[in-house]
């Protein structure tokens, strides 16, 4: 078993393995199936994804188009400090 790359695996049992919520039941690379059961499952299922909710109370004209001669020269100041 030192010697093996494996998902998961039992001796001398083949139910008690899959039937623990507890235990990651998969495979391993292309001849497994992922890990699934428990906080396992729900990682290997999930998709982290960022989202920003911002208030619209407070929206500053500068950001949107159309951009005349003078939005684009404070756009060019503001960037420039950052």
């Amino acid at each position: 078993m030192k010697e093996l790359s494996f998902g998961g695996g039992a001796v001398n049992e083949a139910v008690m393995h899959i039937s623990n919520a507890h235990v990651p039941f998969g495979g391993l690379g292309t001849s497994g199936i992922g890990s699934y059961h428990g906080k396992a499952g729900f990682n290997c299922f999930t998709h982290y994804k960022s989202i920003m909710d911002k208030p619209t109370w407070l929206e500053l004209p500068i950001k949107y188009a159309p951009y005349s001669k003078t939005k684009l020269a404070w756009l060019r100041r503001l960037l420039k400090r950052q």
